[in-house]
This record gives C-alpha cells, structure tokens and sequence, in this order.
C-alpha cells in the first residue's frame, strides 16, 4: 500500500470496512487504528445526516434568477481536517429539482452523498423555479449561521411550513423574499432557539392562513418586528409565540383575527412579555383559547374588553401563572358555551379584583382549581354565586372566606 496515494487507501479501506466479515479479517489492533483514523479524514457531505460535532457554522446566501434560485455554500476549508455535512433538507417529493454541483462545475452530481472530496471548498445547488413549495428546506440544519436572502423574488411558493424547523441558524436576513403566495407558514422558525433578532417588516401575508407554532420555542429571540403583518386569512393561531421567552415587546396590534378558530397557547410561557396591545383583535369565530396567556409572568395588566368570547368552548388554565396581573376586567365574556374553566386563574397570586359579572356557568362545566393559588384577591364580581358553590365545586375550595364576593 506504501506506493499508492491518499485517496486509494481510502477507498480500499472504506470497502474493507463495509464488508460483513470485517471483524473476521481484521486481526491487527494496528490495522484497526489505521482504519479508523483514515475514514475519520474523509469528508462526507449528505443531505439530510448533520455532523453534530462540527465546530464552526457556515454562511451561506440565496440569490434569484429567472429559471432557477441559487444557493452557494461555503464549506469549511479541508485544512481545517473536520468531517463536514451539508446541511440543506428537501421535500421528497420534489427531489427532483435540486440540482447540486461542485466548485461551480458544470457536470451535475446525481447522487444524494457524496465521498472522496477532500479538495471540495464550494457546493452550489439550484433550486428549479417549478418548486413551489419550501417545506422543511432548511429543517434541522445545524451548520448554518447565517441566510441571506439577496434577491429571491420568486411569486410561486406557497409553503414555508418547517423551513428553518428546529435549525441552529443565528442569522436570518430577508433583504429581498417574496412571500405574497405563502398559506402556510407554520412550524417556520420552530425551536430555532439561537436566532435573536427576526425582521419580518418586509413579508406580504395577505394569502397566510396558518401561523400555528411559528416563533415556538424562539427562546433566545428578543426583537420580532411582524409590525406589517396582514392576518386577516389567518385560521389558526396556535402556539404562534409560545416558549418565546426573552421576548419583552411584541407589536400585535395591527392583527387582523376575524377568521381565527383557534387561539390556545398563543402567548403562554412568554416569560418576559410586559405588556399586549390586542385592541384589533376580533375573537368572534375563536372557540378555543385555553392556555392562551398561561405563564404569562411579567404581564402587568391586559385590556380584553373587546373579545367576544360567545364560541368559546375552552377557557381552562387562559390565566394560569399570570403572577403580576392585579385587575381583570372579564365583564364582557360571554362563557354560555364553555365546558372547561379548570385553572382559569391558578397561581395569579398578585390579582386584586376580578370582575366576572357577565359569568354564565354550564352545570357541567369543570371549574377544578378555578382560583387556586390567587391569595392576593380581595375581590370577585359575579353574576350568580350559585354557579360557583354547586355540588362538584366550591369557590371557597381556592379562595379564603374573606374575599368580597359581589354579585
């Protein structure tokens, strides 16, 4: 073997290891070393398997052109002796459209790994322009620090669900992204819990119609502009900022929720969020809003006196941990269909006065820990109190004896 070069070993040495019998033939610890610390030099770049070891995070940037877009990703230099991955995920079904090419050659490699590239610096690939959809393109990337998007005007995607889902992308620059097309944007920056900043300002909505789980899990984010967003198509709104918690500021007030269904979990764990402006929300088709500002911490005070609450059918745990609030003004709920209060204030221990005088409580509705925990309150405006002292449930079971109750 002394005669021949680098990449020969490798190959014969690579077919050595992937042989059944391998245990069998080797017999030399040595040779098992060599083995060993020869494939640890090879340079194995897929599609879908990250390297969790690599040490350095690459840049990558996305231009435009008519037929096709281009991404160019810098590889780390093969000086650098670190097993590299590419990172880019794909939808299956359009596999077909990703064309990658190395070192700006012209010859196309059709194949989904590559092996032997020691010399390799550059991959490009291009994405042809019949994609319409960017579902998971960048899912579970962990070599990425930062995305440019130079110039993708393309009108034709439809669906971001999961682009950068559970990515470790630090850096996201929408300089130019046309995003007049997109329905569903759901799961799009799911667990990126590196990305800090996120502007948004530049995305057209006006075709979006799920944001469920968008932000989730952003923990590090701590400025999100969605100050241009138009939600008015939007239909489902859950879990769109939750575990977003270092965000202290969060401009909603320009949303657009008359066709929302579903609000559950929409702000919970927001941990720093001091203060919510949802004076354009419209909760007229919402029925389901459980958890919706559950572990809310920081909130201080919170103006819902324009929700219409009249197709709720959940409301179980909508406050829970709420711990600075002092007053809530809930006059204007409508609760004739709900069946769930369970937790609706658990844990609000810094709540004064509560005004539920507009309460109208299902004989079967659950109200277990209704007011568990809220110790600070002193007192509760109701319109019935034979609706919160029933047979499977007892206000006083939560609340001292002490509590002024109004009715």
């Amino acid at each position: 073997m002394g005669a021949e070069n680098s990449k020969d070993k490798i190959r014969k040495l690579n077919k050595l290891v992937s042989g059944t019998n391998l245990l069998y033939n080797i017999k030399s610890k040595y040779i098992m070393k060599q083995i060993i610390e020869n494939l640890q030099k090879i340079k194995i770049l897929k599609l879908i398997n990250y390297n969790k070891s690599l040490r350095e995070k690459l840049e990558i940037s996305i231009d435009d052109f008519k037929e096709y877009s281009l991404i160019k990703i810098e590889l780390i230099p093969k000086d650098q002796k670190i097993t590299s991955n590419i990172f880019i995920n794909y939808n299956k079904k359009e596999k077909k459209y990703f064309h990658i090419y190395f070192d700006d050659q012209k010859e196309e490699i059709n194949r989904n790994y590559f092996i032997w590239n020691d010399d390799v610096k550059k991959v490009k690939i291009i994405i042809d322009s019949k994609i319409k959809s960017f579902n998971n393109l960048f899912s579970e990337s962990i070599c990425i620090k930062t995305i440019n998007f130079i110039n993708l005007k393309r009108s034709n995607i439809t669906n971001m669900n999961r682009m950068f889902f559970n990515s470790l992308v630090e850096n996201i620059n929408f300089n130019s992204f046309n995003t007049s097309q997109v329905t569903d944007m759901s799961s799009m920056f799911y667990n990126c819990s590196l990305l800090k900043t996120l502007d948004l300002s530049s995305f057209n909505t006006i075709n979006l119609q799920n944001m469920h789980n968008m932000f989730n899990g952003c923990k590090s984010l701590k400025e999100l502009n969605i100050s241009n967003f138009n939600t008015k198509n939007v239909l489902n709104m859950t879990f769109v900022f939750y575990e977003c918690k270092l965000l202290k500021n969060l401009d909603v007030s320009n949303f657009l929720t008359d066709k929302v269904i579903d609000m559950s979990y929409m702000f919970s764990n927001c941990e720093s969020l001091n203060y919510l402006n949802l004076s354009s929300f419209n909760t007229s088709n919402v029925t389901d809003i459980k958890h919706m500002f559950s572990n809310c911490g920081s909130l201080k005070e919170l103006n819902l006196s324009n929700f219409n609450t009249k197709k709720v059918i959940d409301m179980n745990a909508m406050f829970f941990n709420c711990k600075s609030i002092k007053i809530l003004n809930l006059s204007n709920f409508i609760t004739d269909n709900v069946t769930n209060f369970s937790n609706m204030f658990n844990n609000c221990n810094s709540l004064i006065k509560l005004n539920l005088n507009n309460f109208e409580i299902n004989k079967s509705a659950k109200m277990k820990d209704m007011f568990k925990g809220c110790i600070s309150l002193k007192e509760i405006k109701v319109k019935n109190i034979n609706d919160f002292t029933r047979k499977n449930y007892n206000i006083y079971s939560d609340i001292s004896r002490n509590v002024k109750i109004i009715t």
